[in-house]
């Protein structure tokens, strides 16, 4: 009798060892703000897929277990269109949903999609309460510039064991029930500019050298531009430009910066590399990628001397064409020599 009832109290407690669940819940209405993105990263479908809330979350992330008989499953609303609509205009930006991050379990509307199925599959991992859904935004044609909305309608249907003995049993009440979420979407298109920061440095000048040369009448310099592209795809080949007005009390030194080394135009490629290069030849040069203009950058035919003052203060602007395509996040420097008035 005594082995008995020593039994008895063992197996309640290996049943009333394992923890109590708080309950499930959907939220009816849901705004996800997915950001800001270019016309062209969108046309070339180069966001990433978003993980936004869903609607659907448990106070215990224990609950959402692979156990016999659990289930957690969403589907969209049959007559769903996946499409954001411009506020000003008619143009439209497509999606795709999904319950993975690499979009591999894609929400098709009308078909219900698992999230958990029992022991076979559990699309969350650990320590997930609230579920996510994966968003893919897209556009075959450019967009114009602006705030696009949508919404989907995504009915979550579950059933989990409210309480798990230690031999993962079900010992409990189901959580189980079925409730419609709204997820409202909004997106801002927004060209991502091109960023150009110029910085000038003192290379040479006649009493110092270039042992901490001073900006005095006469010396040498280089002015930098820093050419940056903050966007998440590359700039089209042959379309970037860059124009550098000649400051005041200065003169392109096409001979040089006093240093006696390096190249007249000199360039340094940022970390990304940038993939473009820069070729300049001389002042006459026809095939490079340096121009210069004598009237405030109307035309660039204007071919000063090297080392002649005269032709050389003619310069009025300085225009770059890089060539290549540049990369995505990436920088690219450009530095030319000047002399100081």
């Amino acid at each position: 009798m005594r082995h008995f009832l020593r039994l008895l109290m063992l197996c309640l407690g290996l049943v009333l060892s394992g923890p109590a669940f708080a309950a499930c819940g959907v939220a009816t209405t849901v705004s996800d703000d997915l950001g800001s993105y270019s016309s062209n990263a969108l046309k070339a479908g180069a966001p990433p897929y978003l993980s936004e809330f869903g609607g659907f979350s448990c106070s215990s992330a224990s609950l959402i277990a692979l156990l016999a008989g659990n289930y957690l499953k969403a589907t969209v609303a049959s007559a769903s269109v996946y499409k954001m609509t411009s506020a000003t205009s008619s143009d439209t930006v497509s999606y795709q949903l999904a319950a993975a991050a690499d979009g591999s379990s894609p929400l098709v509307p009308g078909t219900a999609t698992y999230y958990v199925n029992g022991t076979a599959l559990n699309l969350l991992g650990s320590g997930t309460t609230s579920v996510p859904i994966y968003v893919k935004l897209a556009s075959s044609t450019a967009v114009a510039p602006g705030t696009y909305t949508g919404s989907v309608a995504i009915r979550w249907d579950w059933s989990f064991c409210s309480l798990i003995g230690a031999l993962n049993a079900c010992v409990g009440t189901l959580d189980a029930g079925s409730k419609t979420a709204t997820m409202s979407f909004t997106l801002t298109v927004a060209p991502q500019q091109t960023t150009m920061l110029v910085a000038t440095t003192t290379t040479w000048d006649a009493i110092s050298g270039t042992t901490d040369p001073k900006a005095i009448p006469g010396s040498r310099r280089r002015a930098s531009i820093t050419i940056g592209n903050p966007d998440i795809v590359a700039i089209d080949r042959g379309t970037l430009a860059v124009i550098l007005p000649v400051a005041n009390r200065t003169i392109v030194a096409l001979d040089g910066d006093g240093t006696g080394s390096g190249t007249v135009v000199q360039t340094t490629d940022g970390s990304p590399a940038s993939g473009l290069t820069v070729s300049y030849v001389s002042p006459s040069s026809t095939t490079d990628n340096v121009d210069f203009s004598s009237d405030g950058g109307t035309t660039w035919s204007y071919t000063p001397t090297a080392g002649d003052t005269a032709s050389e203060s003619a310069v009025t602007h300085i225009r770059i064409r890089p060539q290549g395509s540049m990369a995505a996040g990436s920088s690219f420097k450009i530095s030319i020599p000047f002399l100081v008035k």
